[in-house]
């Protein structure tokens, strides 16, 4: 189903990531992901971050998100996610900067009680 309004929303999002260089990209969960979405679907994107700019980019969230357009309603102050590597061969490539690839350095690890190590 196209839903022009998420369209330009997603569309100025890809915009401002890719030319905000403390930020390094955007990922898509949920509905979009599967190919889903229908007239009553939210969208549920992961803004990526340079560590290095983490307090300016926290300090400065609210700007961030309002420049995506007006479909904003909510919006977690903070994620982190447990990155398990993938190799894909092939698929279909849901954004444009997909192809843009960024190498990642392991900052930190805990090791849980039950032996998770995130």
């Amino acid at each position: 189903m196209k839903l022009p309004l998420h369209d330009r929303f997603i569309e100025q999002a890809i915009e401002y990531v890719s030319q905000d260089q403390r930020l390094i990209g955007l990922l898509a969960g949920g509905s979009k992901l599967y190919g889903e979405m229908d007239e009553y679907s939210d969208l549920d994107l992961v803004i990526v971050y340079n560590g290095a700019f983490r307090s300016e980019v926290m300090q400065q969230r609210l700007r961030i998100a309002e420049r995506f357009g007006n479909l904003l309603s909510a919006f977690f102050d903070e994620l982190w996610l447990l990155v398990h590597p993938v190799m894909a061969s092939h698929g279909e490539r849901l954004f444009a900067l997909a192809a843009k690839q960024q190498s990642l350095r392991l900052s930190r690890t805990k090791t849980y009680k039950n032996g998770v190590v995130g």
